[in-house]
């Protein structure tokens, strides 16, 4: 396997999926970073470094958008180990969500039972399907550019326009009504963790809202932060680097028991 990255920290295996170079070794707890749909691999890195920090090992699936529209399952070889695990997934925006779901269902078609998941955290995510959004999601990509500006009018634009009349007349279907539904009733007893922004222009601070009130009536764990307006999508740990270690920190430590509790209290 090919070291890559954060000083060699990360082995990657094949296709979007890396592991912490202890990955074999460590006993520990499994963090699963699930990257934002087209995050490039040393920018999602960053964020599982601050993991292996804390003495984890670190399964990282980047995303594309065709994996995230083909729902596509991620290469999990059998050999590291994976099966019996206790899992934290942290999921970024709606390609991280994408890139979880395609994990469980390969987890369990290679162990034959669900994966066992701990806690939850979810940045910047999950954004739910609204009529407005493709408007919203339009006048953000031709404000910075020519080119997006006529990509979107001709193939961009008509797209979201069907997805949006689809959704309306098959609610069910979608993937973004699928994954919230899963999100909220199948992982109801998962305490969760919400990092979001009012300056998030890919997905609303109300979404988030909406979805941490769902899951508060139905009795989940629920913490949660605003990183107010001055943190963009999947910014937060760049723009706010001290609070948002902080957050990770303090939920794991509440919510999840490990052999490295020591080193999370010496984080806080």
């Amino acid at each position: 396997m090919e070291m890559v990255g954060q000083k060699q920290a990360f082995q990657k295996l094949r296709g979007n999926s890396f592991i912490s170079s202890d990955f074999l070794t460590n006993t520990s707890n499994v963090i699963v970073v699930c990257g934002w749909m087209n995050g490039k691999a040393p920018a999602v890195l960053k964020y599982a470094s601050l993991y292996t920090s804390l003495g984890y090992r670190v399964l990282v699936l980047t995303s594309t958008t065709r994996s995230f529209l083909l729902s596509s399952a991620p290469y999990i070889p059998t050999t590291i180990g994976l099966g019996g695990c206790r899992f934290i997934p942290h999921l970024m925006s709606n390609g991280g969500i994408g890139s979880w779901v395609g994990f469980t269902k390969q987890y369990e078609r290679l162990f034959g039972a669900p994966a066992e998941i701990e806690a939850m955290i979810l940045d910047s995510c999950p954004s739910l399907h609204k009529p407005e959004r493709p408007a919203k999601l339009t006048a953000f990509y031709t404000h910075y550019s020519p080119f997006w500006k006529t990509l979107i009018s001709y193939i961009i634009r008509p797209l979201e326009i069907f997805i949006n009349w689809y959704g309306r007349m098959f609610p069910q279907r979608t993937m973004f009504e699928r994954n919230r539904k899963l999100l909220v009733e199948g992982y109801k007893e998962i305490p969760k963790l919400f990092l979001y922004s009012e300056g998030d222009k890919f997905v609303s601070s109300k979404d988030v809202e909406e979805v941490i009130q769902q899951c508060k009536d139905q009795g989940t764990m629920v913490e949660s932060f605003d990183f107010g307006l001055h943190s963009d999508h999947v910014a937060h740990m760049r723009s706010h680097p001290v609070k948002y270690e902080e957050l990770i920190c303090g939920f794991i430590g509440k919510y999840v028991y490990n052999k490295h509790k020591n080193q999370l209290s010496s984080k806080l």
